[in-house]
């Protein structure tokens, strides 16, 4: 199901232009700065239903439709990127031994603390 240009009142013949009018085409390339072309895929596809291309000439689209759908895609990949870190970093750890190390060095500071203790009594 594609989506033609003219749909949006972007180029090729047929289209009214309507849905230009109200459409800031810049300040959509701001926002989706960042965003990777799937993402903003996602969030035409998720605005730009059958239904609502149904009443594109009695309602004009306008950049603020796409920003939940936007605000959406930008969640999921927060959500996945934060995932993937935490992943990463227990990888990390464990190649590394850094929790053995970690466990080493608390065991030692123990004996520091309890023979500094002793010394002080």
């Amino acid at each position: 199901d594609e989506i033609s240009p003219s749909a949006v009142g972007g180029g090729g013949g047929g289209g009214s232009g309507g849905a230009a009018r109200s459409l800031d085409l810049s300040t959509l390339a701001v926002i989706t700065d960042g965003f990777s072309a799937g993402s903003i895929e996602n969030a035409i596809k998720k605005t730009l239903t059958a239904q609502r291309r149904a009443t594109l000439d009695v309602r004009p689209l306008e950049s603020d439709e796409f920003i939940t759908p936007l605000a959406l895609e930008a969640s999921g990949h927060q959500l996945a990127h934060a995932n993937d870190t935490q992943r990463f970093r227990e990888f990390t750890f464990k190649m590394c031994g850094v929790d053995d190390r970690r466990k080493q060095i608390a065991s030692l500071m123990k004996g520091v603390d309890s023979g500094a203790s002793r010394s002080r009594a």
